[in-house]
Order: structure tokens, then sequence, then C-alpha cells
């Protein structure tokens, strides 16, 4: 059974213990791609200059506000499964993902971040687990592997909102909370939900991105 209903064949199977391919769909209905605001949409939306797959990633963007419906375990275990693949320094994988689902849990770990009210809102707070004795590379790891999880979420149709949690002592509770104790840290956690309906009115959060000419500097 396809743990993504939206999107048809994500993955054609598995080879050798490794996934085989990954079939891009379009945008999930409501995500507007479009980079409004004070900024001119980036090149790389022209489809003429880049494919699909490419352009399916311009549209991507954090989910504040999600439907009253709940996200199937095997659909968060399926996410979990694809990020599993996510490189790492000297591959050491120094991650878990631990799924919330419970309400007063989830309350709990969003006032542990300044930012991290969508962790209340969302179906499912997925708590992201990182080693604190892995090494210096760790916390860069974390962020690719949470980029992988927003992107396999946006190809099944979810929404999602990546938080932290800090200061320290905030990122060990954290932890503690989904039962996890030294050297593990919770500083980071994705909401994650079927979008829900945006409110109307100007958002407080700029948009758009910076042109490319200010951000790809040639020496």
């Amino acid at each position: 059974m396809n743990p993504f209903p939206d999107v048809g064949t994500l993955s054609g199977g598995i080879s050798d213990g490794h996934p085989i391919t990954l079939a891009i769909a379009a945008a999930p209905p409501g995500r507007d791609g479009a980079a409004a605001g004070r900024r001119s949409a980036p090149a790389c939306q022209d489809r003429g200059v880049l494919p699909d797959a490419l352009h399916v990633l311009t549209t991507i963007r954090a989910t504040r506000v999600f439907a009253d419906r709940p996200v199937p375990r095997d659909l968060v275990a399926a996410l979990a499964d694809t990020a599993r693949w996510t490189g790492s320094a000297r591959n050491r994988q120094p991650w878990r993902f631990v799924p919330v689902t419970d309400p007063d849990l989830r309350r709990a770990l969003a006032g542990l971040g300044r930012y991290a009210l969508p962790l209340a809102v969302a179906p499912v707070a997925l708590v992201l687990l990182s080693d604190a004795e892995a090494g210096h590379d760790t916390e860069f790891d974390l962020g690719r592997v949470c980029q992988t999880l927003v992107v396999a979420a946006h190809f099944a149709g979810l929404g999602s909102c990546p938080v932290s949690l800090y200061p320290e002592a905030n990122a060990v509770e954290a932890a503690a909370l989904v039962g996890h104790a030294h050297p593990w840290r919770a500083h980071h956690a994705l909401a994650l939900g079927w979008p829900g309906q945006r409110p109307r009115g100007r958002s407080a959060i700029p948009t758009g991105r910076k042109d490319l000419s200010e951000v790809f500097v040639e020496p």
C-alpha cells in the first residue's frame, strides 16, 4: 500500500536496502508556489529553466494552520523511513524521531520554544532528537534530516513547520518529556498535519525570497 496517497508512486521499491525512485507530483492543493511580497520570484520558478522537480522545491512553505484531521501513524513512519537515508558526517546518523499526538504533551513541548506554538496546534509533533556526544557536525546533520522530512511531507500533501526548542535546558527537558535521557537532546521538532485554511490578512513574517543576484555571489 502506498503511504503517500496523493503522490502516486513516491517510491518504486527497495533494492539492496536502498530506495529506488522518487516520483515528483504537483504541489498539493492550497499551496501557493508564488513568492509574493517584497522580493521578486526566484528565477528557478521559470519552468523553462529548470525541471519540474526543482520547481516543486520552490513551492514549499512553512504551514502554521492545520486542519482538524489526524495523520495516519503509517504515514508519519513512512516520512521517518525516508528521512533516515539522509547523509550525515561519518554516517553517524545522530538522530531519533519521536511522534507525539497527545495534546497535553504537544502543548508542553510548545512551551519550550519561543516560536514553537505550531507544535500545539498540529495533530503531530515530530520531535527530532540529537546525540549530544556525536560530534560538532550533529546540528548540521539535524538540519539536513529535518529538510528531508519537510520535503517528504510536502510530497505527501502534508504541511510542516520546523521549530527550535531552547535554551539548552529546554532541549534536555523536551527530550525527557518524550522518554529520552542523556545524551539525547531535542533542539528541534516538526509540526505536521494537513494544511488548514489560511487566515485572511497580511502575514507578520516577511514573504518572498531575496533575488538570486544577492545570494549567488561569484568570486
